[in-house]
């Protein structure tokens, strides 16, 4: 089933990644496409269902296609405190060199 994700990254360099509560791996917020959606649209709209994310996005791009995953990058201005919503157990602004372990596998082929 085809979805998509977005990875922030903040004025710092961090980037935001959230722990799944069905595997306890870290990803991006990132869900699958409703019909009709474009990836682009999807990634986005999970963002804010996942984090409650209410800024802006700069420089919105797509990092990376595998298969039936888009994964999009995006800046941000200022490091946000996510709202959770059931799907995740945790969120953490990381630098790119000390990422949170377990990684979604998904995830470590796009960094």
């Amino acid at each position: 089933m085809p979805a998509a994700g977005v990875l922030l990254t903040g004025p710092r360099g961090r980037v935001l990644l959230c722990q799944r509560s069905d595997s306890g791996r870290w990803a991006t917020p990132a869900g699958h496409l409703e019909p009709g959606e474009e990836p682009w649209q999807a990634a986005v709209r999970e963002l804010v269902e996942e984090t409650r994310f209410t800024g802006t996005l700069r420089d919105f791009r797509l990092l990376r296609r595998r298969g039936a995953f888009w994964l999009f990058g995006a800046d941000v201005d200022r490091e946000f405190r996510p709202v959770l919503d059931h799907e995740h157990l945790a969120c953490a602004w990381a630098a790119p060199g000390r990422l949170p372990v377990p990684l979604h596998p998904g995830l470590v082929g796009a960094l």
